[in-house]
């Protein structure tokens, strides 16, 4: 879907994250082929299909929630406002098939400690924390979205998407190796 050379593609397979999702059937690896083939409908000028596909995303908001900010900021509005209207049509539906005790429940996973059942491996804010005390994961976090606010300020498109990938990420409750697959788009748009 981008111009990229044709070793790319076995360059994804050596890339844990991505091979690591392969490996466990994990659904970031479809999260990271949708996040992909949005921008290269966006690349096409298909902004409002691009915005539907990547608000089908939304099954994992905890990794998407920065990318509409970076459309906003880069001029992309159909984009944005295309995924964040899917996005809470998706949580509407949700919310319906489960209602607010379902919600809770999932909030309530969210705090659990077996969701950081091995914070040495995430690599966020939320694990330094666990391993060096509430201030270094306060500290990241602050720092991750200084330098996030800096580059929608002065980047590029590519930079403020990529930026947005890896805030997310940083700052994401729970982040796991699966989850940073999606580094493998950050490599794609940066070559």
């Amino acid at each position: 879907w981008f111009p990229l050379p044709a070793a790319f593609r076995p360059c994804l397979l050596c890339f844990f994250p991505f091979l690591w999702s392969i490996g466990i059937g994990q659904d970031t690896l479809p999260l990271t082929l949708i996040v992909a083939y949005s921008l290269h409908l966006l690349s096409k000028g298909n902004e409002v299909p691009a915005g539907v596909l990547l608000g089908l995303c939304a099954y994992k908001p905890h990794l998407i929630w920065a990318m509409p900010i970076a459309l906003l900021v880069s001029g992309k509005r159909r984009m944005a406002l295309a995924s964040m209207a899917t996005g809470a049509a998706l949580a509407a539906i949700s919310f319906a098939a489960v209602g607010s005790g379902g919600v809770r429940e999932w909030l309530r996973l969210l705090e659990a400690p077996s969701t950081d059942y091995l914070p040495q491996i995430m690599g966020n804010s939320r694990a330094l924390g666990l391993q060096f005390g509430p201030a270094a994961g306060v500290a990241i976090a602050i720092f991750a979205l200084l330098s996030f606010a800096v580059i929608l300020w002065r980047g590029s498109f590519t930079d403020r998407f990529s930026a947005a990938i890896f805030t997310a990420l940083l700052l994401s409750p729970h982040t796991y190796w699966q989850d940073y697959s999606l580094l493998a788009v950050v490599a794609a748009l940066a070559e």
